[in-house]
């Protein structure tokens, strides 16, 4: 059972893998907002997940339909690229030898093993630190202060806390709490964590890492946006001048006012246009357009 599970995660792996290197080009045009990058980032994610999906002929996949097999799903309109093509049969999967097999069997015991081990540290870190967080002295509303706070950051999901340093107390909060704000509103922490699971699932593939943390970098940029909107263009100077004060913070899982690569947030703060109303559709269609040819299988 492990080894028929790790045959369509490798897979899985191989075709998102592809789908990255499309969705990183896409994210390397600046005119497109950022929220929009994150969405059109979530279909690599979602094809680490979801082994089978509907054939096209728009998909992008039938480029490389020489040198992927499609796998129909009894019978029905769904499919599954399936890119190792180890197997002779795949409902359930049986290997073409015993060679391929005995590989599997054991590559299989290894991920999951490896996986729950990385599962149990995350569980471990996270409340660790809610346990050092517990002393956090109210400020106001869901704002707390924390001698153990290396950094701003939002803990939790259903009733989110918004913890900043003791050194933060005589600091003016303006920008750094709509920040924060606009990350809970945003649901950041459950995009965090959806995608940080996805990439311990398939953490054998760097590819993996590697699209995490440009997610999570995109992520902090379409927050920035989000602020601007809020506070108007003619305050983003004053909010970059704030993320330079605000220190690093080396924590993954919690969002970060001083987070991500502080230089590219600066020039995409400085450079930020809100978009208008016709550009926002367009931008929509463009990223529903993505969706199709990268989420469809070939035909």
């Amino acid at each position: 059972m492990i080894s028929e599970v790790f045959y369509w995660v490798l897979n899985m792996s191989i075709v998102s893998t592809l789908t990255f290197f499309v969705v990183f080009l896409i994210s390397r045009i600046k005119i497109i907002p950022k929220n929009i990058i994150c969405l059109i980032f979530s279909i690599p994610y979602l094809r680490m997940i979801i082994p089978f999906g509907f054939s096209s002929r728009f998909s992008l996949a039938n480029l490389f339909s020489d040198y992927v097999k499609i796998v129909e799903v009894d019978n029905s309109r769904l499919s599954s690229m399936n890119a190792l093509q180890f197997a002779q049969s795949y409902s359930p999967v049986t290997y073409k030898n015993v060679i391929a097999e005995n590989v599997f069997n054991i590559a299989g015991i290894i991920w999951i093993i490896v996986a729950t081990a990385l599962l149990i540290f995350l569980a471990y870190c996270y409340v660790s630190t809610m346990l050092q967080l517990k002393s956090a002295k109210v400020y106001k509303d869901n704002v707390y202060f924390s001698n153990s706070a290396e950094g701003v950051a939002v803990y939790g999901i259903i009733k989110p806390k918004i913890v900043l340093p003791i050194s933060y107390k005589n600091m003016d909060l303006t920008y750094v709490l709509a920040h924060e704000k606009a990350h809970i509103k945003r649901l950041d922490n459950l995009w965090r964590i959806f995608v940080l699971l996805i990439t311990v699932i398939h953490w054998f593939n760097p590819f993996g890492w590697i699209m995490l943390r440009i997610f999570l970098s995109n992520l902090e940029l379409a927050c920035d946006e989000k602020v601007i909107k809020e506070i108007g263009e003619s305050n983003k100077k004053k909010y970059a001048l704030a993320i330079l004060k605000a220190q690093e913070s080396k924590r993954l899982l919690p969002s970060s006012f001083g987070g991500s690569k502080t230089k590219n947030r600066i020039n995409n703060i400085l450079n930020f246009k809100t978009a208008t109303v016709v550009s926002t559709i367009c931008f929509v269609i463009f990223a529903v357009f993505i969706a199709v040819i990268l989420l469809t299988n070939a035909v």
